[in-house]
């Protein structure tokens, strides 16, 4: 599995540095993103590829918010993420709504995983 970010139809990946980051970061801010995931699975005489697409919608922008995007970029922590931030970390206060699976913007949709999972061993 491996998850980007699409925002105003551009694909956001890792960022390269902090600068990047913080510029992710704040776009988003009033905003709605796009974060998608995709997946494939395969055993030796099967295999199955998908992608979940969540809407994420960040609350409008303030300069409080500023001094924790900050601390979260300092940690290092948005540099080894796509389109800089995880939703199980800092960033979820930052979050007003969520549309779609909320376990593909951690990285892995589970319950999309599962349902592929029964697909190719029906009786396990």
């Amino acid at each position: 599995a491996d998850t980007v970010v699409l925002f105003k139809d551009r694909i956001l990946g890792k960022p390269t540095d902090e600068a990047e980051a913080f510029a992710m970061l704040r776009s988003y801010f009033g905003q709605t993103h796009s974060v998608i995931t995709g997946v494939h699975i395969m055993n030796t005489t099967h295999q199955k590829n998908f992608s979940v697409k969540t809407e994420v919608t960040f609350w409008e922008w303030s300069d409080t918010i500023e001094e924790q995007v900050l601390k979260y970029i300092r940690s290092g922590s948005p540099m080894d993420k796509a389109g800089a931030y995880g939703i199980q970390e800092m960033p979820s206060i930052w979050v007003k709504e969520v549309k779609g699976d909320y376990t593909s913007v951690i990285g892995l949709p589970i319950s999309h995983v599962n349902q592929a999972l029964m697909a190719l061993y029906p009786h396990t």
